[in-house]
């Protein structure tokens, strides 16, 4: 059966969203780890076990598999980030306003 899965990886959980070809929706918590992906891997297998199947069975199931995360925002607010920079070649010094959909087009605002 086709499953369509998305998760979010915040600073505490791993939520998994599940939905199959019927319409079906299950939503799975799973602590959050270190590493991130085994807390993905974690609650993928918590969602294998829920409809009592194999976790390999139940990845073999995925036809969409979105994935989101919120712990690079978590650390922005937070502060606990590295510095960082930005380095550009010529003509892409517009990048950051490409990305926050600021630039400014000939004839288009």
């Amino acid at each position: 059966m086709a499953l369509f899965v998305g998760t979010d990886v915040g600073g505490t959980f791993t939520d998994l969203w599940v939905s199959d070809e019927r319409g079906e929706i299950r939503v799975f918590k799973s602590p959050t780890t270190a590493d991130v992906k085994s807390g993905v891997l974690d609650v993928l297998k918590i969602a294998a076990e829920d409809r009592g199947v194999s976790f390999e069975a139940f990845c073999a199931d995925i036809v969409r598999f979105g994935h989101g995360t919120t712990v690079g925002l978590n650390a922005l607010l937070t502060g606990r980030v590295a510095k960082t920079a930005i380095l550009a070649t010529k003509g892409f010094g517009d990048t950051l306003e490409i990305g926050r959909m600021r630039r400014q087009t000939s004839g288009q605002r």
